[in-house]
């Protein structure tokens, strides 16, 4: 079986590769926005360039692939949505006939979370792809939270300074 997987480059989509590799009774494509250096994963794993804002390329990359790993884009959300839809618009025209998708437990187009929007707008449209379809709803990654202290000003600034308080008729100063 021939197995695709987006996101290849990334800390979910290449431990998903090697998994793959690791069974010999799959062929695995790893896909990835920029061609990887050789060497990168192990005999057997075949590497193609597939941008998730290039339909065409997504499309080129899947064809002969019966089953697509579908980790998500990342970004913007309305990005992120418009590159869900070129992939699983490529998946169907590429013959894909399964798509094993990584999605989010709240996935609800109308949460105010905004990735639970990009999620249940994903699934959406999975669900009128005409391929077979498996969702893994995984929990928010701890990943996200480590950039957060890091966006904090590295000097941390002195105590504000003292204002002279304006004359209020009667108060002491």
């Amino acid at each position: 079986m021939r197995i695709a997987v987006t996101g290849a480059s990334g800390q979910i989509g290449s431990q998903v590769v090697r998994l793959l590799a690791g069974e010999q009774a799959h062929q695995v494509v790893a896909l990835s926005r920029r061609v990887l250096p050789s060497g990168r994963w192990p005999a057997g794993v075949s590497a193609r360039a597939a941008d998730y804002a290039d339909p065409e390329a997504l499309s080129t990359a899947l064809r002969g692939a019966d089953t697509l790993v579908f980790v998500s884009s990342d970004g913007p959300v309305a990005q992120v949505m418009v590159h869900h839809d070129n992939l699983i618009r490529a998946a169907r025209a590429s013959g894909v006939a399964h798509i094993v998708a990584l999605s989010g437990l709240d996935a609800d187009p109308s949460s105010p979370f905004c990735y639970a929007v990009s999620s249940g707008y994903t699934e959406r449209l999975l669900a009128g792809s005409g391929c077979l379809v498996s969702i893994a709803r995984a929990s928010i990654y701890s990943e996200f939270f480590t950039g957060v202290p890091d966006s904090r000003p590295r000097e941390r600034p002195g105590p504000a300074p003292r204002r002279r308080r304006p004359d209020i008729a009667g108060l002491p100063r």
